[in-house]
């Protein structure tokens, strides 16, 4: 069978020229949190992509492609000797993040329309048919970026997402890369890598990792001991060719994503799977609307409470469940109940401080600057400074980024999808003990007592969850990123296929026996897709001639197949 799978006519035809050429180079975008690899990830995979046929790779340093384009002076040049090079590092890299968000504020995909600029620049022109080259992006920040690299190169990028604890990314950035700085900067920095808060156009890393394709992780102190195995299989399966299936954990991880696709929830989908000890499915969850007599609401279902199908009647007044909270909700028909308890919290919040502050502001400083002034001066000025206040602590923007507000999760009427799958199982009598509970997204500490409860051993997630206290409050039952310890639920971050290619890298295509029954590979070394590089129109026009008669005068058909009454 060809390597690559350019848009071919039925192999049944005899042998023709292929529909359209296939795209041959492969392009890789990493995606970590600040200090997830070291200093030879990429050196490691270059040399496994040279092993399966591709020779010449490049590495796109995002970072770089964001100093070019920085004004003069506004990065400081790298120093890479001197005892207060850690520091330095470090003031660098901070500039890096603020020109990296001044790009995107235009527009959020900037820095990917760069890569594929440079892409480009390397490759010299156009792409060719026979070209065997590999691009390694390094990194991916922010979701648009991801989106417009799929929208290019379809099925030949791939994005692999670089697991680390928090805990072991400090440690790795203070004892190498930001040796000397102070811990406290090194923690900003590693906050606003996380998730950029203040800015929509900032770092999202959070929101990318999930789009994953494949997943490694590298919690560990040495470099290339934990990754070296699952990046061997990513580069076996994806251009190498090899006969595989997927491992429990690939099925386990691919059930709870099937499943998060259940979820009707607003603000996210999220999904979990329990199997057994042995492999065995045992229940399924996501997050949604719980329905009495148990379970949750599906499509189909008379009534249907869900949070999108109250908005039928949340918009009207005369509905005796309609209260005066519903008209003066921030998003018009409160479809999510939690950023709407949310926005009420903001709002009484600033109500109260306003309230005690503004009569003692406008009290002190009346006083402050008018020490020699009247008492009507006073007075005058106290009303003034009451109203400034009461104007500033009114404003719904000054409290939207409150500490502790945006995470609060109490207020959804979704049961979390960790919660569905117990339920589930104790509804059908199974037993949890000892069972591996799989979860698109890191469990929250709501989830992680019940999960403890419930006797699970071990959780594998794939999205990071920075809301997350679950280690925090129960650190005597959880041991996370390790390997089992006797008495704990080891959380551990999941490895290998994503579900994203799942169904491309296991579907069977193809014949894999001969005629006399003898195993023959399903295919040689190569992608196993590749996006055509003609356009659609002459795809379109050489598909077309396959209705024309053939030189004996029949119409073109299959071989085989019986032709229809």
């Amino acid at each position: 069978m060809a390597a690559s799978k350019a848009l071919a006519m039925p192999r049944t035809f005899g042998a023709p020229a292929p529909l359209s050429p296939g795209y041959q180079e492969i392009v890789i975008g990493l995606v970590y949190y600040a200090g997830a690899t070291g200093s030879t990830f990429c050196d490691d995979v270059r040399t496994l992509l040279a092993d399966h046929g591709y020779p010449a790779s490049d590495v796109i340093k995002v970072s770089a492609l964001i100093a070019e384009r920085a004004p003069e002076g506004t990065v400081p040049p790298l120093k890479t000797e001197g005892r207060a090079r850690g520091r330095h590092r470090l003031k660098r890299v901070f500039a890096l993040q603020d020109q990296g968000d001044a790009l995107r504020q235009g527009n959020p995909a900037v820095l990917a329309a760069l890569a594929i600029e440079r892409i480009r620049l390397l490759r010299g022109g156009p792409p060719t048919p026979d070209g065997r080259r590999a691009f390694i992006i390094d990194s991916l920040k922010h979701r648009d970026e991801v989106e417009l690299l799929r929208l290019v190169y379809g099925s030949n990028f791939r994005l692999i997402a670089i697991h680390c604890s928090r805990v072991h990314r400090k440690e790795r950035l203070l004892r190498e890369k930001f040796r000397s700085a102070k811990r406290e900067d090194v923690e900003r920095f590693l906050d606003r890598d996380e998730q950029d808060r203040t800015r929509d156009w900032g770092q999202e890393v959070n929101k990318v990792f999930y789009q994953a394709d494949y997943f490694i992780d590298n919690n560990h102190p040495q470099e290339g001991v934990k990754y070296l195995p699952d990046l061997k299989r990513f580069m076996h399966l994806c251009v190498g060719g090899a006969m595989a299936r997927p491992t429990v954990e690939e099925t386990g991880m691919y059930h709870a994503q099937a499943s998060a696709l259940r979820s009707a929830c607003l603000s996210r989908q999220v999904g979990a799977a329990i199997l057994s000890p042995e492999g065995r499915l045992l229940a399924l969850g996501t997050n949604d609307v719980p329905k009495s007599g148990g379970g949750l609401y599906h499509d189909g279902d008379s009534p249907d409470h869900r949070c999108f199908r109250w908005a039928e009647w949340c918009a009207c007044p005369d509905d005796p469940r309609w209260t005066t909270l519903y008209d003066e909700s921030p998003v018009g028909t409160p479809h999510c109940h939690n950023s709407r308890r949310k926005h009420e919290l903001r709002r009484t919040i600033g109500d109260w401080l306003a309230d005690r502050l503004a009569p003692v502001l406008g009290e002190r400083v009346a006083r402050e600057i008018g020490s020699g002034g009247g008492g009507l001066f006073v007075s005058k000025e106290k009303a003034r400074i009451e109203a400034l206040v009461r104007e500033i602590l009114h404003d719904p923007a000054l409290l939207r980024d409150m500490p502790g507000i945006q995470d609060l999760i109490e207020y959804s009427r979704s049961i979390h999808a960790e919660m569905d799958a117990l339920m589930s199982a104790l509804r059908s009598g199974l037993s949890t003990v000892g069972a591996t509970l799989y979860c698109t997204t890191y469990p929250c500490h709501h989830c992680a007592r019940h999960i403890v409860a419930a006797g699970i051993g071990t959780v594998y997630y794939m999205e990071p969850f920075i809301k997350s206290l679950a280690l925090e409050l129960h650190h005597d039952a959880l041991v996370h990123d390790a390997e089992e310890v006797p008495g704990k639920v080891s959380i551990l971050p999941f490895t290998g296929v994503g579900p994203r290619l799942y169904g491309e890298l296991f579907l069977k295509e193809g014949e894999w026996k001969t005629e006399t029954g003898r195993f023959q590979p399903p295919r040689g070394a190569g992608l196993r897709r590749t996006i055509q590089l003609d356009s659609l129109d002459a795809v379109e026009q050489r598909a077309a001639r396959l209705a024309r008669p053939a030189s004996g005068g029949a119409v073109q058909r299959i071989p085989g197949r019986k032709p229809s009454a």
